[in-house]
């Protein structure tokens, strides 16, 4: 009766041939696609709801392609995670959670040939009537549009699904890594004459009407282009045109040759493979291929990672003029990081050291751990070096000069607890910043090429270099820590 119960509710699912070896390395891969998936789509997205600028037909469906997108991404690739996370030979899944599942695939795979039929008939009417495109493509049209595409393949996939939902199962294991509805009434002992004819007409009106439909568009663009004298005008058509189509392409020859290898039981771990790759490659491929050639959508991700920081010393700072780059204002900051350093306004490193501290903060706490476990005082010395000296003398040299006596003092207290948890001493971050700057200056006098080289004449005492009266200037322009004798 258990048994009975178990076989009605639970089915099993096959696993991804990944061996132990390559698990962590399979699941940190998809790991990074899902979240570049999601960051890049949802990205996109924020960027056109927030920018008025790109509040126009084109991108408003571009929307639909991203959503769509992290839709099918999360219906696969937690799962997959799962599953190679756990690495189990056996992966059971609800009856009705592999239902859900399949009609999520099933609507993320039909919505993106819809999306992509409406986008077709957005870029038809822009380039073979533009003079009509603002009347055409209104605000009320885009949202009939949307809609339709969503609405129509809700439908289709419901009633494709309902169907396999009817049967009875006599079988219990699903050969495939997800499910979907083909899996679905395999299970089924019954005769399955009315899903082979909903499921071929389900595809011939959605292959079909995607097809005919994209195929007539770019027809009539091509001819348009042909015929047309313009040539800005017919380079960015093409342009825009070939992404879609591209994009289109690639969609068609995923689906394609998943539907083919279903046909052939013995290459089921090819299958495998490219229907992983069919749902993660095009979703991973949208969001450059759209982003990247949106003019607007394109400056405004190179703004974001551009900002102004403007150091003014007089006493009455007149406010900047505002930075423009391809038409869009850069931000102006209080501070910026550079390099792993955060630089403000006023040139003060306040926030550097305190940086710095966190940092180093939450690294002594390992080395009391170490302490616990009684390690000898070597290994606690080399740990603390390449673990919290590195962070206390990153670019010591830029900012140590120019730090205030009160940040020296709040540095010194982090090797001072270094020094009582290891129980030596240590160095001081003074004899610390000496020695490396000891060092930057001899490797700028060795190198001829250097542009500091010729700043200052040193001849060898009995310290290892002399620097004379006159040359004082060029030894503080490198940052010297002692002005005549090193």
């Amino acid at each position: 009766m258990e048994n009975e119960t178990f076989g009605e509710y639970v089915l099993i699912l096959e696993s991804l041939n990944v061996t132990p070896q390559s698990s962590l390395t399979a699941f940190i891969l998809l790991l990074l696609i899902y979240i570049f998936i999601m960051v890049s789509n949802i990205g996109l997205v924020v960027l056109i709801s927030m920018e008025r600028s790109l509040h126009q037909p084109m991108y408003l469906l571009f929307c639909n392609m991203s959503i769509n997108d992290v839709f099918g991404a999360t219906t696969i690739i937690p799962h997959l995670l799962r599953d190679i996370l756990i690495a189990s030979p056996n992966r059971y899944i609800h009856y009705i959670d592999c239902v859900t599942q399949a009609f999520c695939v099933h609507f993320h795979a039909s919505t993106s040939h819809t999306v992509l039929m409406i986008m077709a008939f957005d870029r038809y009417v822009a380039i073979c009537n533009p003079l009509r495109y603002a009347a055409i493509m209104t605000n009320k049209m885009v949202l009939k549009l949307t809609v339709s595409a969503w609405t129509v393949t809700f439908v289709m996939v419901g009633i494709l699904l309902g169907l396999s939902i009817r049967l009875s199962r006599c079988r219990y294991t699903i050969s495939h890594l997800f499910c979907d509805n083909a899996s679905l009434f395999k299970l089924s002992c019954q005769s399955l004459i009315i899903n082979h004819i909903y499921g071929l007409g389900y595809t011939v009106v959605l292959l079909g009407s995607s097809m005919g439909s994209i195929s007539l568009t770019y027809l009539r663009i091509a001819t348009v282009c042909l015929t047309s004298r313009n040539k800005v005008l017919n380079s960015r058509a093409l342009q825009t045109c070939a992404t879609h189509l591209a994009v289109y392409i690639i969609l068609l020859a995923s689906g394609f040759i998943i539907v083919f290898l279903h046909r052939f039981p013995q290459l089921s771990e090819h299958r495998k493979v490219a229907a992983v790759v069919g749902h993660i490659a095009l979703p991973a491929l949208n969001a450059v291929i759209y982003g990247l050639q949106i003019k607007q959508v394109r400056q405004k991700i190179i703004t974001m990672f551009h900002m102004e920081l403007v150091v003014d010393f007089r006493r009455k700072a007149a406010p900047p003029l505002p930075l423009n780059l391809g038409g869009t204002p850069v931000t102006s900051v209080e501070s910026c990081r550079f390099l792993g350093i955060t630089i403000s306004r006023d040139l003060k490193w306040e926030l550097n050291i305190t940086t710095i501290m966190k940092k180093a903060r939450k690294r002594m706490f390992f080395l009391r751990q170490l302490k616990k476990f009684r390690l000898p005082r070597t290994m606690m010395t080399q740990f603390y070096t390449s673990i919290i000296e590195s962070i206390l003398t990153y670019s010591i040299i830029t900012w140590f000069p120019a730090a205030t006596v009160k940040d020296k003092t709040r540095l010194q207290r982090v090797i001072r607890s270094a020094e009582r948890v290891i129980g030596c001493p240590l160095p001081s971050l003074e004899s610390l910043y000496n020695s490396r700057a000891l060092r930057r200056v001899r490797k700028i006098m060795a190198d001829p090429s250097h542009p500091g080289h010729n700043l200052s004449a040193c001849f060898p005492t009995v310290d290892g270099y002399a620097f004379h009266g006159p040359r004082k200037p060029a030894i503080d322009s490198v940052s010297s820590p002692q002005q005549h004798a090193l």
